[in-house]
């Protein structure tokens, strides 16, 4: 934003697209204390370490979606009137309407 600025301009909003989302309710810490109780478990078997290792996908999840909000929350932090409006990472490319409406969507909902 400084750059932009520097530059003359003044951005009004900011696009972030292709953002990461994980699940609500289940925060990293307390995955990773689930995927730590489930690989050291007594009986521990392969369902529990599957198990274990979906979590620990999941604390990755969480660690990079709390590093791009912070990333977006660094860049506009000197523009409190900048709006953010955040694209969800889509499960391909934006090709046909519907992707597109998804996008639109995003966009309207900023």
């Amino acid at each position: 934003m400084e750059r932009l600025r520097s530059s003359g301009l003044h951005p009004a909003a900011v696009v972030v697209n292709r953002a990461a989302g994980a699940a609500p309710g289940l925060d990293a810490e307390r995955a990773a204390a689930a995927a730590e109780r489930l690989r050291s478990g007594p009986g521990a078997g392969e369902a529990e370490l599957a198990a274990a290792r979906v979590l620990d996908l999941h604390v990755e999840l969480v660690e990079r979606v709390e590093r791009e909000r912070g990333l977006v929350d660094a860049l506009v932090a000197g523009s409190p009137a900048t709006a953010t409006a955040v694209v969800p990472a889509l499960d391909g490319d934006v090709a046909d309407l519907g992707a597109l409406r998804t996008v639109g969507g995003a966009l309207a909902a900023g």
